[in-house]
């Protein structure tokens, strides 16, 4: 029996896909360019953390579909995946960690070679990498999630998830705003490796929604977006990588789009682009860069507004057209994207 390809799923890492893109076009302009006042880095800062929703996200799929019971989960299963990290590491990263080399001495060696090296392993690489390191550690606990996902309660689960969200997040967001650390904690609560995302992929994987559930999630993800922005406007201490508006926006937006979308046919063009988001993810600080730091492309100095949708535009499809040409070598296909 051929298994019904979820387009839920495909919508949710375009949208995510996309979502880190303009992300960065947003954060890098504003930290690349020396020429941008303090209030509108202030202003583009504010709107950028409106889109921190965009990891969650993938880390949601990824506990919905391997903590689901759909899905077997094991060290055998998962290490094609654990594999295609570890190649990206040494491929992607290591060409990212001697360009950056390049940027800052304007000439390359043997010497720096090793150096860049050395970024792979200590993780000093661009940004946007950390979520490789991220989801290689993720990957190794996920099959000794895996039987408490299968035979545990809902109820235990929605327990566990909680905690995970109070200490996470919640907890996280008092430290950041007020200072306070509260003195207990629990594993797995690390905000560098939101296991909170997974355990709710998890959950959500067990429940049935309601049809009505787009009415009250979409709301909210609006509203959490909006209250994100006006408390970044006003108090950005409060507003951290790991917030609480970005849960509630990602959790929100991926109910809905489940519901509204479950029954939609096959979309054989979303399905490509769904294919290619995480080259979208890898590649599209690379253009990103080359632009701003490499050729010194400013877009808040002429027609700002129309500039940024340019540079978003171009470096979407610029990472989507060598993601898809990639992926037509098979070798890269199977081991890297």
């Amino acid at each position: 029996m051929i298994k019904q390809r979820k387009n839920y799923l495909d919508i949710l890492r375009v949208s995510a896909a996309l979502g880190v893109a303009l992300y960065h076009v947003l954060t890098g302009t504003v930290n690349l360019d020396p020429a941008v006042s303090e209030r509108t880095s202030h202003f583009l800062e504010a709107l950028s953390r409106t889109l921190l929703w965009h990891v969650p996200t993938f880390l949601l799929i990824t506990g919905f579909l391997w903590l689901s019971d759909e899905k077997e989960c094991t060290y055998g299963k998962i290490w094609p995946a654990l594999r295609r990290f570890l190649i990206v590491l040494f491929t992607v990263g290591l060409g990212y960690a001697m360009l950056e080399r390049f940027f800052r001495y304007r000439y390359f060696s043997f010497e720096l070679f090793l150096w860049s090296v050395a970024d792979v392993l200590i993780g000093n690489l661009w940004d946007h990498m950390w979520y490789v390191y991220a989801i290689i550690g993720i990957y190794l606990v996920l099959p000794v999630l895996k039987p408490f996902f299968q035979h545990s309660s809902v109820k235990s689960l929605g327990i566990l998830t909680g905690l995970l969200f109070v200490f996470t997040i919640l907890l996280y967001n008092v430290q950041c705003s007020i200072g306070y650390v509260f003195p207990i904690s629990v594993p797995m609560a690390n905000p560098a490796y939101p296991m909170f995302y997974i355990c709710a992929g998890g959950l959500i994987s067990k429940l049935t929604l309601p049809k009505k559930t787009p009415v009250v999630a979409l709301p909210l993800f609006c509203l959490s977006m909006t209250s994100c922005f006006l408390v970044m406007m006003f108090a950005p201490q409060w507003v951290q990588w790991t917030n609480i508006f970005s849960g509630i926006s990602a959790i929100s937006l991926f109910l809905a789009v489940k519901v509204l979308a479950e029954n939609v046919r096959e979309m054989p063009w979303l399905r490509q682009i769904s294919q290619c988001s995480f080259g979208i993810y890898l590649f599209h600080q690379l253009f990103i860069n080359v632009l701003l730091k490499l050729l010194k492309w400013y877009p808040l100095r002429n027609m700002a507004v129309l500039s940024l949708l340019g540079l978003f535009a171009a470096v979407v499809l610029a990472a989507f057209v060598v993601t898809f040409v990639l992926r037509k070598i098979r070798w890269v296909r199977k081991y890297v994207l």
